[in-house]
Protein backbone atom coordinates (compact mmCIF):
# COMPACT_ATOMS: atom_id res chain seq x y z
CA UNK A 1 0.00 0.00 0.00
CA UNK A 2 1.15 3.51 -0.92
CA UNK A 3 0.79 6.51 1.47
CA UNK A 4 0.69 9.67 0.70
CA UNK A 5 1.95 12.61 2.99
CA UNK A 6 2.23 16.37 2.44
CA UNK A 7 1.06 19.64 3.65
CA UNK A 8 -2.83 20.53 4.01
CA UNK A 9 -3.27 24.18 3.30
CA UNK A 10 -4.99 26.54 4.96
CA UNK A 11 -7.59 27.35 2.34
CA UNK A 12 -8.97 23.78 1.97
CA UNK A 13 -9.45 23.55 5.84
CA UNK A 14 -11.27 26.54 5.34
CA UNK A 15 -13.81 24.99 2.88
CA UNK A 16 -13.86 21.90 4.41
CA UNK A 17 -15.14 23.74 7.26
CA UNK A 18 -17.40 26.04 5.78
CA UNK A 19 -19.04 22.79 3.67
CA UNK A 20 -20.00 21.29 6.94
CA UNK A 21 -21.61 24.14 8.45
CA UNK A 22 -23.59 25.03 5.74
CA UNK A 23 -24.61 21.36 5.20
CA UNK A 24 -25.47 21.31 9.17
CA UNK A 25 -27.37 24.75 8.65
CA UNK A 26 -29.60 23.22 6.55
CA UNK A 27 -30.40 20.34 8.05
CA UNK A 28 -31.53 22.51 11.22
CA UNK A 29 -34.07 24.27 8.69
CA UNK A 30 -35.83 21.05 8.30
CA UNK A 31 -37.30 22.81 5.01
CA UNK A 32 -40.73 23.34 6.32
CA UNK A 33 -41.77 26.68 5.09
CA UNK A 34 -41.25 28.83 8.10
CA UNK A 35 -44.51 27.73 9.80
CA UNK A 36 -43.61 24.17 11.89
CA UNK A 37 -45.20 22.38 8.57
CA UNK A 38 -48.68 22.91 9.07
CA UNK A 39 -49.14 24.80 5.91
CA UNK A 40 -51.67 27.46 5.50
CA UNK A 41 -55.27 27.41 7.47
CA UNK A 42 -58.04 25.95 5.81
CA UNK A 43 -60.90 27.38 5.05
CA UNK A 44 -63.82 26.76 6.56
CA UNK A 45 -67.82 25.48 6.01
CA UNK A 46 -70.55 27.53 7.13
CA UNK A 47 -74.66 25.60 7.50
CA UNK A 48 -76.87 24.48 9.64
CA UNK A 49 -80.12 22.94 9.79
CA UNK A 50 -83.68 24.48 8.61
CA UNK A 51 -86.77 23.27 9.98
CA UNK A 52 -90.52 24.30 10.11
CA UNK A 53 -90.69 24.63 5.74
CA UNK A 54 -94.19 24.20 4.39
CA UNK A 55 -93.17 24.39 1.10
CA UNK A 56 -91.64 27.69 -1.33
CA UNK A 57 -87.82 28.59 -0.14
CA UNK A 58 -85.90 30.41 1.83
CA UNK A 59 -83.27 32.23 0.90
CA UNK A 60 -80.28 33.04 3.64
CA UNK A 61 -77.58 35.34 3.18
CA UNK A 62 -73.98 35.16 4.59
CA UNK A 63 -71.92 38.08 5.31
CA UNK A 64 -74.22 40.24 3.45
CA UNK A 65 -73.48 38.86 0.31
CA UNK A 66 -73.55 35.45 -0.34
CA UNK A 67 -77.19 33.68 -1.02
CA UNK A 68 -78.42 30.33 -0.57
CA UNK A 69 -81.82 28.95 -1.48
CA UNK A 70 -82.85 26.33 0.67
CA UNK A 71 -86.11 24.36 -0.65
CA UNK A 72 -86.49 21.64 2.00
CA UNK A 73 -86.01 21.24 5.92
CA UNK A 74 -83.01 19.17 6.61
CA UNK A 75 -79.07 20.49 6.31
CA UNK A 76 -78.01 23.25 4.77
CA UNK A 77 -74.00 24.63 3.49
CA UNK A 78 -73.28 27.54 1.87
CA UNK A 79 -71.19 27.64 -1.44
CA UNK A 80 -68.51 29.67 -0.03
CA UNK A 81 -66.31 29.17 2.44
CA UNK A 82 -64.68 31.39 4.97
CA UNK A 83 -60.75 31.59 6.58
CA UNK A 84 -60.43 30.13 9.70
CA UNK A 85 -60.69 33.61 12.15
CA UNK A 86 -63.46 35.29 9.80
CA UNK A 87 -66.32 36.24 11.62
CA UNK A 88 -69.94 35.00 9.35
CA UNK A 89 -73.39 36.50 10.16
CA UNK A 90 -76.48 34.77 8.59
CA UNK A 91 -79.76 36.50 7.88
CA UNK A 92 -82.78 35.73 6.20
CA UNK A 93 -82.96 37.67 2.73
CA UNK A 94 -85.97 36.23 1.40
CA UNK A 95 -88.91 34.67 3.80
CA UNK A 96 -91.16 31.47 2.15
CA UNK A 97 -94.39 33.22 0.72
CA UNK A 98 -96.26 30.13 -0.52
CA UNK A 99 -97.62 29.81 2.00
CA UNK A 100 -96.43 32.66 4.19
CA UNK A 101 -93.78 32.24 6.58
CA UNK A 102 -91.18 33.80 8.71
CA UNK A 103 -88.28 32.22 9.14
CA UNK A 104 -85.26 33.25 12.38
CA UNK A 105 -82.21 32.41 12.61
CA UNK A 106 -80.31 31.14 15.95
CA UNK A 107 -76.71 30.68 16.26
CA UNK A 108 -76.46 32.97 13.20
CA UNK A 109 -72.98 34.84 13.93
CA UNK A 110 -69.78 34.40 15.09
CA UNK A 111 -66.11 33.89 14.31
CA UNK A 112 -64.92 30.37 12.91
CA UNK A 113 -62.57 28.40 13.87
CA UNK A 114 -63.59 25.32 12.98
CA UNK A 115 -66.19 24.75 10.63
CA UNK A 116 -69.47 26.13 11.61
CA UNK A 117 -72.56 23.75 11.95
CA UNK A 118 -75.15 24.82 14.49
CA UNK A 119 -76.66 27.80 12.56
CA UNK A 120 -80.77 26.84 13.38
CA UNK A 121 -83.14 28.52 10.95
CA UNK A 122 -86.91 27.83 12.04
CA UNK A 123 -89.60 28.90 9.74
CA UNK A 124 -93.59 29.12 10.99
CA UNK A 125 -96.60 29.70 9.07
CA UNK A 126 -97.97 33.36 9.41
CA UNK A 127 -101.51 33.16 11.26
CA UNK A 128 -104.02 36.17 10.44
CA UNK A 129 -106.87 37.24 11.55
CA UNK A 130 -110.16 39.12 10.21
CA UNK A 131 -113.35 39.87 11.08
CA UNK A 132 -115.82 42.91 11.71
CA UNK A 133 -118.95 43.56 13.14
CA UNK A 134 -122.09 42.62 12.49
CA UNK A 135 -124.73 46.02 12.56
CA UNK A 136 -128.74 46.46 12.10
CA UNK A 137 -129.51 42.04 13.02
CA UNK A 138 -133.05 42.05 14.07
CA UNK A 139 -133.82 40.05 16.84
CA UNK A 140 -134.64 36.82 16.97
CA UNK A 141 -132.73 36.84 13.49
CA UNK A 142 -129.28 35.26 12.98
CA UNK A 143 -126.77 35.52 10.50
CA UNK A 144 -124.01 32.77 9.61
CA UNK A 145 -120.74 33.72 8.83
CA UNK A 146 -117.93 31.53 7.29
CA UNK A 147 -114.43 32.21 5.74
CA UNK A 148 -114.73 28.88 4.13
CA UNK A 149 -113.14 26.53 7.30
CA UNK A 150 -114.69 27.97 10.21
CA UNK A 151 -118.42 28.83 10.48
CA UNK A 152 -119.76 31.50 12.66
CA UNK A 153 -123.27 32.30 13.94
CA UNK A 154 -123.98 35.83 15.24
CA UNK A 155 -127.02 36.09 17.22
CA UNK A 156 -126.93 39.83 17.97
CA UNK A 157 -125.38 42.93 16.61
CA UNK A 158 -121.54 42.55 17.74
CA UNK A 159 -117.99 41.97 16.57
CA UNK A 160 -116.83 39.06 15.22
CA UNK A 161 -113.23 37.70 14.43
CA UNK A 162 -111.71 34.34 12.56
CA UNK A 163 -108.62 32.79 12.78
CA UNK A 164 -106.87 31.85 9.74
CA UNK A 165 -103.48 30.13 8.96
Amino acid sequence: MHTRTGKISASSVRAAALLTLSGALLAACGGGGGDGGTGPAPNLSVGGTLSGLNGGSVVLRNNGANDLTVNANGGFTFGNQIANGASYSVTVATNPTNPAQTCTVANGSGTASANVSNIAVTCTTNTYTFGGTVSGLGTDKSLVLSNGTVTLTANANAAFTFASA
